[in-house]
């Protein structure tokens, strides 16, 4: 029984499969299993994964009928034996040390979860971090709650993460949704005692604007971002109720999100764009004077009451400055 197990939920990715593998093959951490699902791909993505199990014994190759990313984690999860899992998405990749980094955090801070930070990569030029402190920080459940409500330190990013696997009991992610990671963080920090953190950037996130997440076209089923978000604001209020200044920031944060979504894809929807302003409108003021908010989102509250189209001409300069 291996002490971890890395799940990569796989579809058309051969472009980026090779070095995401390889990645998780050079670790200096050995005692792991690689648990790679086939989510029904029609490019050679299956056919890479299976030579790949000619080659190192640790890796176990899941082919299914195509359900999406949620289905495909879920696939990992039900197939998997290690004490500990994480997942990496087939188009990025990982630092040699990433696994025993993790590793290290969850043994000497005896915690459930263990993060690390990551690049965000636009193009081969252009690469970010989200954070450039290097300290280690353990958190309760509370306040890495919190945390995610205001899109901090501790994130909902299913990936750059290592978990207990008894945290996924009972926890699965939802097939057919897209943002299946916010989701699901919040039951995972509510089922966590301890979740430490340490932001050094050993995981590599490609921006691909190919994705389902990041696409040039609009898919309206990325208003699903406001439903996932308004569940997730509903449970810590409801678990939380000293945090309910923190779940309106939250409300307010995934309808601004959905409003760029809909600016970088030419989408326009004026019934939508109504109904994000009004909810906009309702709380801007207690999150406008919550100092927890960052101030990247209250200039984004202050442009949309000014307007939708001053919102448009705010948001489109400050997404090319952070992309280009």
């Amino acid at each position: 029984m291996p002490e971890v197990s890395v799940i990569v939920p796989i579809y058309n990715v051969s472009k980026y499969l090779r070095k995401c593998i390889d990645s998780i093959l050079c670790q200096t951490f050995n005692d792991f299993e690689l648990i790679l699902v086939d989510d029904g791909s029609t490019d050679d993505s299956f056919d890479i994964c299976k030579n790949y199990t000619l080659v190192d014994n640790r890796i176990h190759v899941i082919r299914q009928s195509n359900a999406g990313l949620s289905a495909a984690r879920n696939t990992g999860i039900d197939h998997s034996t290690g004490h500990f899992l994480t997942f990496i998405d087939s188009d990025d990749y990982v630092e040699p040390s990433y696994l025993d980094f993790l590793y290290k955090l969850i043994l000497e801070s005896n915690a459930d979860v263990a993060q690390c930070g990551h690049y965000i990569e636009f193009n081969i030029n252009k690469k970010v971090e989200k954070s450039t402190d290097r300290a280690t920080y353990v958190f309760n459940s509370h306040d890495a709650m919190e945390s995610l409500c205001y899109n901090g330190l501790y994130d909902v990013t299913a990936w750059n993460k290592m978990y207990r696997r008894d945290l996924f009991e009972e926890v699965r992610f939802p097939v057919g949704w897209l943002y299946e990671d916010t989701a699901t963080s919040y039951l995972i920090v509510h089922n966590a005692n301890r979740l430490v953190v340490n932001m050094k950037p050993l995981y590599h996130y490609i921006q691909r604007y190919d994705s389902i997440a990041n696409g040039r076209k609009f898919n309206e089923n990325k208003y699903q971002f406001i439903d996932v978000g308004d569940q997730f604001a509903g449970f810590v209020s409801s678990n939380y109720p000293d945090l309910i200044s923190a779940t309106n920031a939250k409300r307010v944060f995934v309808r601004l999100s959905t409003l760029s979504q809909m600016i970088n894809t030419k989408h326009r929807d004026i019934r939508m764009e109504k109904k994000i302003v009004d909810v906009a409108k309702k709380l801007s003021f207690g999150v406008l004077l919550n100092k927890k908010v960052h101030s990247r989102d209250k200039v984004g509250i202050i442009a949309l009451l000014m307007g939708v189209n001053v919102y448009r001409i705010i948001w489109s300069a400050y997404y090319h400055h952070i992309r280009d």
